[in-house]
């Protein structure tokens, strides 16, 4: 079991084993030599093999096992967001594991070993909910984000509604699931990509029905002006508002005496 879990006392067992190998070759007759003096290294070690051989059969390398899997899974989360929260949060633990550990007796920490399994079970088990919280909020802002989109308002009311449904099996798969913290991560990575297909589905869907309703206008007589007007999200200085003015007094120039316009606002920031 040490070997298995690669720790401290391999030598050790290895050396009492050999001891009592000896012994049992020589009848036992030398063992009072092992045993005798006031101060007996062969005693100690068979008292140290006994306790751990205890703590192991109470559980102790399961508890261990479980730590190092832990420890492992914790390492190899991104270091942003929830999980670098969480990593932060559990340095210390981990520290402590370390620690005693390295204890030649570390079998005495058996309750400590327990105690801190069950502490950062339980944060991990905290951040997983948080987690999976950040990714039901990012699918409600996107929603929010998408139905105020100008495409938005060009789509058929079934058009929406399937939108709508789609974002909605990505919520009900995030919020139904019982997925450990590395895989919401994951999963939350690929809610952002499945969310931004989706805008841009609903954008090149929108621009394909507004070409179709001005090629339809324009095959009617229709004189159709179409132009775009890139402007920043947000407007900070006089000179920008005078730039921005002076586009869109171009623009009503050149749409005078077409019976249709067409603007696109591109905001940038």
């Amino acid at each position: 079991k040490l070997k298995n879990l690669k720790i401290q006392g391999v030598d050790k067992i290895e050396s009492i084993s050999r001891d009592i190998a000896e012994m049992l070759m020589t009848d036992a007759s030398d063992a009072p030599g092992r045993f005798g003096g006031v101060e007996s290294d062969f005693y100690e070690d068979i008292v140290w093999s006994v306790s751990l051989n205890k703590a192991f059969k109470r559980g102790l390398a399961e508890t261990l096992k479980s730590l190092f899997k832990l420890k492992h899974e914790v390492n190899n989360l991104p270091e942003a967001g929830v999980s670098g929260e969480l990593k932060k949060e559990l340095y210390e633990p981990f520290e402590s594991v370390g620690q005693k550990i390295r204890h030649p007796e570390f079998f005495n920490f058996e309750a400590d070993f327990n105690s801190l399994s069950t502490e950062i079970e339980a944060a991990i088990d905290k951040s997983s909910v948080k987690q999976k919280e950040e990714i039901i909020k990012l699918l409600k802002s996107s929603v929010e984000i998408l139905v105020n989109k100008r495409e938005w308002r060009q789509l058929s009311k079934e058009e929406q509604n399937n939108v709508l449904a789609e974002m909605d099996e990505i919520k009900l798969k995030i919020d139904s699931s019982d997925l450990n913290l590395l895989d919401l991560i994951n999963k939350s990575y690929e809610a952002q990509l499945k969310i931004s297909k989706i805008s841009e589905n609903v954008s090149a869907l929108a621009h394909e029905k507004k070409l179709k309703e001005i090629e339809e206008a324009q095959k009617s007589g229709e004189k159709v002006y179409i132009n775009s007007i890139s402007c920043s999200r947000n407007i900070n200085s006089i000179e920008k508002l005078e730039d921005l003015k002076n586009e869109i007094n171009k623009t009503v120039s050149e749409a005078a005496g077409f019976s249709r316009v067409d603007i696109l606002f591109s905001l940038e920031d």
